[in-house]
């Protein structure tokens, strides 16, 4: 489930260029309890140039209420290519 809410986060924040040769790499951390509140978290670690456009790094987690992490790992996405 929480690699799905951070597949919906870069969705939101990327749009269609999540489904144009993106890609997302996650290892799950630390078990998600059923009626556990869960949070999703990015930060740019890298923008390239590439084409007319950039790929972006972004490296990705889970959280709970907590702040324990539950899924970490990173995003790859080509914007304006």
């Amino acid at each position: 489930m929480s690699s799905a809410y951070l597949a919906e986060m870069c969705v939101n924040h990327f749009g269609a260029q999540m489904f144009r040769n993106a890609r997302i790499v996650c290892k799950y951390i630390g078990s998600t309890l059923a009626g556990e509140t869960i949070t999703t978290h990015g930060v740019v670690r890298e923008k390239t140039p590439k084409g007319n456009g950039f790929r972006f790094t972004v490296d990705i987690w889970c959280d709970n209420d907590a702040g324990e992490k539950k899924t970490v790992g990173w995003v790859e996405v080509d914007v304006g290519v």
